[in-house]
């Protein structure tokens, strides 16, 4: 993991003067970030990324299906923050060409992270409640969860599960490819049992989340792709269904266990479903279960931050939700397996992703 200053060390203490400079620059980018986010929602990167020479801000506009006025005004936020490049005397706004693969589709598209900042932001006033009262806020309060999400998750695993992912445990491709029943744990809109389901069409895969919409887009996905091996079930997955008792080979989670109001009872439930030697992937954002442990890793005060505005209070909005948060961390995640009866935990290094953590683990 790399860090961009020693793991669990205090920073050196700044003079006034270069702790407001900093302040400053923290509200700039943060308000840059919120321009990114508006692009990368709207398409106007990609519709930059396709021009061949410096435009207009009307050309633009056209190009994007927008009004001009509100494009004018963004470029200008990307034209300050030095993304975009404007020429005085033409008027013409143009995206550098070694730019692109940063903002524009791909696992390397930055600006999808902005959109977080966007949904963040829509329950502000409800957290402010929770703040002063306690409880939590609901699912249906964000608006744009599920869209925000199912961007983030494409570009995530269109390259990630099937090329890098499966290959990092030991004989589960092989497993894949001649047919296993899997399962997804709070599998939101099903992109990686899609993308798993593509690549291996001998294998079953089912996906379990409690939103009528993330399911009803997987649903929706899969048919679209021809996909008759992906399933998906409208279950709560701290109390699933009965029937699937002793059904899978191999059960994920991706992202999604410190979201639930009850972890501890949905670790059970992947427990009951697994076969005997069954395996489980948890794959989850990568921290320490002390803050201290943190200081200095990066992304943490945006995993942080995405905790606090909508991971922490979507559990807590239920009555006894634990309230785990983004950044339970791995110490704590070992010890829940633990508890939950999975043995021969190992944790197992992601190729070409040091922000997330992936403990492999099995019913005996």
């Amino acid at each position: 993991m790399a860090t961009s200053e020693e793991s669990g060390s205090n920073p050196k203490e700044l003079s006034p003067e270069k702790f407001a400079a900093n302040l400053i620059n923290i509200i700039d980018n943060a308000a840059l970030s919120m321009a990114m986010g508006v692009g990368a929602a709207l398409g106007l990167f990609s519709v930059m990324a396709e021009l061949d020479q410096p435009e207009s801000s009307d050309v633009i506009a056209k190009r994007a299906g927008l009004i001009e006025r509100y494009v004018r005004e963004w470029l200008a936020v990307l034209v300050t923050g030095k993304i975009i490049f404007y020429d005085r005397d033409s008027k013409k706004y143009f995206l550098p060409r070694n730019y692109i693969p940063f903002l524009v589709s791909g696992k390397n598209n930055i600006p999808v992270l902005s959109q977080m900042m966007l949904m963040m932001g829509e329950t502000y006033e409800e957290l402010f409640n929770c703040f002063k009262h306690g409880g939590g806020i609901p699912y249906s309060s964000y608006k744009s969860f599920y869209s925000c999400q199912s961007e983030l998750s494409w570009k995530r695993y269109e390259e990630e599960v099937v090329q890098h992912f499966v290959p990092s445990i030991e004989g589960l491709k092989e497993k894949l490819e001649s047919g296993i029943k899997c399962a997804d744990i709070a599998c939101g809109s099903g992109h990686a049992s899609i993308y798993l389901g593509a690549a291996f069409p001998k294998s079953e895969f089912y996906g379990f989340d409690f939103s009528f919409e993330a399911i009803n887009r997987a649903k929706d996905e899969a048919m679209k792709n021809g996909l008759k091996n992906c399933h998906f079930n409208i279950q709560d997955c701290a109390n699933l269904d009965a029937e699937f008792q002793d059904s899978f080979d191999y059960v994920t989670a991706f992202d999604s266990i410190h979201d639930q109001a009850y972890p501890d009872k949905v670790l059970h439930e992947i427990n009951k479903i697994l076969k005997k030697g069954g395996l489980f992937s948890l794959y989850d954002v990568f921290a320490h279960s002390d803050v201290a442990d943190n200081i200095g890793l990066p992304l943490q005060p945006l995993n942080y931050a995405a905790s606090l505005f909508h991971c922490m209070p979507v559990s807590l909005y239920f009555e006894g939700g634990k309230g785990l948060g983004t950044c339970w961390g791995k110490e704590l995640a070992i010890k829940m397996l633990e508890n939950a009866g999975f043995s021969d935990i190992k944790e197992i290094p992601i190729p070409n992703n040091p922000y997330n953590m992936h403990f492999i683990s099995k019913k005996e």
